[in-house]
């Protein structure tokens, strides 16, 4: 990264390139936000963050046992 005498360039700058990278990164089919994790799920073809598994795939046995 370089720096120039101007903020505001440089953070238009890094602004730029975060968004470049961003671009790059595979996309959730349940939130459909960009996955940022340094993990995700590929279930056939399908890219699911971290945070949609554990909260909406998540299911607990506890619930069969009743």
């Amino acid at each position: 990264m370089w720096y120039t005498d101007d903020p505001v360039a440089d953070y238009e700058h890094y602004d730029a390139e975060q968004a470049r990278m961003e671009a790059k990164l595979p996309i959730c089919a349940n939130c459909a936000e960009p996955i940022t994790a340094e993990h995700y799920y590929d279930i056939d073809n399908m890219y699911i963050c971290p945070d949609c598994m554990e909260s909406d795939y998540r299911r607990c046995t506890d619930d069969y046992w009743e």
